[in-house]
């Protein structure tokens, strides 16, 4: 059970235990999913099946739907699981997939697909050494930052922030407009949110784009750094196929620093 020729399948990684959101039954028989043979259950590789997306908060699996988060983590090859699961791929790269965070994920046919497909490209920048050239290159962090927020920099759906950004990515902005934009992301933690009331989307708005240029800048550097650059994105609305493009232009540029 769980084998054809070629293919292996990925067994479940987690805790085995009675859980409300990963019923036992996927903990016994697995998804799946392969480049060759897509989305499968373990008893039954060769029946290749089209999950959707499960909203997220809901079950991390059930018959027909993956939890967006299960499918990236399939691609990259650690098998489904009830805790966090994306070794060998390190945070710094594995904070992409929160850009799937957005609206039609969940009514686009291949959003399962995509996201196992980004797994997949991300455990192959972790197995070929991209990762860790990158992780261990400040300068060129940076500029991986750069080149992931050129695309949606000047969106005027980011307000003020698309001329700070812009100019950011130009070395253009002094310690003095530095340090006020930082304290306006600051302020921003307090009580923002992206789906709360106006004043509370602005508050978000400011700390999201903050941290996106604190990356580009080298600001408060941290290995987790694309989660804040994938809000940054997220606020210009994004379509799922504008996400899947700007994750290969990320994924490339990162090949192309290293």
């Amino acid at each position: 059970m769980g084998h054809t020729l070629d293919h292996r399948c990925q067994p479940f990684s987690g805790i085995k235990t009675q859980d409300p959101d990963f019923p036992m039954t996927y903990q016994r028989d697995s998804w799946c999913w392969s480049p060759d043979l897509g989305f499968h259950r373990e008893s039954a590789p060769a029946v290749r099946l089209y999950p959707g997306i499960s909203p997220r908060g809901s079950q991390l699996v059930d018959a027909g739907n993956v939890h967006p988060y299960q499918a990236f983590v399939l691609g990259i090859g650690s098998g489904t699981s009830n805790t966090p699961r994306t070794a060998p791929v390190s945070e710094m790269l594995a904070r992409l997939w929160e850009a799937s965070a957005g609206p039609g994920w969940e009514t686009w046919k291949g959003s399962a697909g995509a996201l196992a497909e980004l797994g997949r490209q991300l455990r192959r920048l972790a197995d070929n050494g991209t990762q860790e050239r990158l992780s261990d290159n400040d300068t060129g962090r940076r500029e991986w930052f750069r080149v992931a927020t050129e695309p949606f920099a000047t969106s005027p759906r980011l307000g003020p922030w698309a001329a700070r950004l812009t100019a950011g990515l130009a070395g253009q902005l002094t310690a003095r407009q530095l340090a006020k934009y930082a304290a306006e992301g600051d302020a921003g933690y307090q009580g923002g949110a992206p789906d709360g009331t106006d004043a509370e989307r602005v508050k978000w708005r400011d700390y999201a784009c903050s941290q996106a240029l604190a990356n580009i800048t080298g600001e408060r550097p941290h290995h987790g750094g694309m989660r804040s650059t994938c809000r940054a994105f997220l606020l210009t609305g994004p379509e799922p196929r504008q996400v899947v493009k700007w994750w290969r232009h990320v994924i490339h540029s990162a090949e192309a620093i290293t």
